[in-house]
């Protein structure tokens, strides 16, 4: 009986959600928060400490649908120096890339599915047949008064084989693709939503020094976060080469590509900088379709040199 009136409460909260829109719930006095106050020695088995599904009403996961419907703006910082890495323009961000809500269900479900690819797989026991020796009977079956043994190398003896061995195998397995794009583009709106991104004309260095990066870095403010550099997906440029022997030494900077950007990488990195035409090919690798006044999905980069209002800001 106490079961179904709880139900029922349930089916009333429910109802009175839709009806008011979404609003704050008025649950009467014999309201699930008022059964819950009951001492946890007298509760149901399913009603456990771990579990507060009778204390609130936790709704589900938001819908993987952008936040924004227009475009999202981010400072465009100085590369080259002359500005002393301070905001030089302004660059439009898709929405459907920058604007997702954070689902840390499905950055949790890419991050395993990538860890387990990585895995080498290559542990290997041995059973009590593999293990050496073992091949004659320890004592006699019968006689000494002692328990049943057959071979020293059983899995309950010192120096035996395993019950359970590890062999080796490949612990990849699928996931979809729509969940991987997903998850880059949660993580990538995270970094944007934490003020995370810095976005710069390009990334490359004119030598392969990592003091120059070094000085580079240090005029953005990035000095001891773990900064992930995302280039262009040409991998025969030069200066894109130099940059990633530059950042070799520097066991906080990781250079990588925007079809090579991964989940993972973003997590485990503080800050992502990137160039105009890294953010072009990131964006062009999910296949958005075109803006309708930008028919070749262009960035719309405005200096603040060029607007008066912009630069007193």
């Amino acid at each position: 009986g106490e079961i179904m009136t709880m139900l029922r409460l349930r089916v009333l909260a429910a109802k009175r959600l839709l009806d008011r829109g979404g609003q704050a719930l008025q649950l009467p006095s014999r309201s699930l928060a008022a059964l819950s106050q009951r001492p946890w020695e007298v509760r149901r088995p399913f009603q456990q400490k771990n579990r507060r599904r009778d204390d609130q009403y936790v709704p589900r996961h938001v819908p993987a649908v952008p936040q924004y419907t227009g475009p999202l703006q981010a400072w465009l910082s100085s590369w080259d120096g002359h500005g002393g890495g301070k905001h030089i323009g302004i660059v439009e961000l898709r929405p459907e890339v920058w604007g997702m809500p954070l689902r840390t269900d499905v950055v949790h479900r890419v991050v395993t599915w990538q860890r387990a690819g990585r895995r080498a797989g290559t542990a290997s026991q041995k059973t009590r047949s593999e293990a050496r020796g073992g091949g004659r009977k320890p004592r006699p079956q019968k006689g000494l008064g002692k328990s049943r043994q057959g071979s020293i190398r059983a899995p309950h003896y010192r120096g035996g084989g395993r019950a359970f061995p590890n062999k080796p195998r490949d612990w990849s397995y699928a996931l979809n693709k729509k969940v991987v794009s997903l998850g880059i583009r949660v993580a990538l709106s995270d970094k944007y939503k934490r003020g995370a991104l810095v976005v710069v004309e390009r990334t490359a260095l004119e030598y392969a020094k990592t003091a120059l990066l070094l000085q580079k870095l240090a005029a953005l403010g990035i000095t001891s976060q773990k900064v992930m550099i995302v280039g262009c997906d040409d991998v025969k440029n030069e200066e894109q080469q130099r940059l990633k022997l530059a950042a070799q030494n520097l066991k906080f900077v990781h250079v990588t590509t925007p079809t090579r950007t991964t989940v993972y990488d973003l997590v485990r990195h503080h800050v992502l900088l990137i160039g105009l035409g890294g953010l072009k090919d990131l964006e062009a690798r999910f296949k958005l379709p075109p803006i309708a006044d930008q028919p070749q999905a262009e960035h719309v980069v405005s200096l603040l040199s060029n607007t008066s209002a912009a630069s007193q800001t």
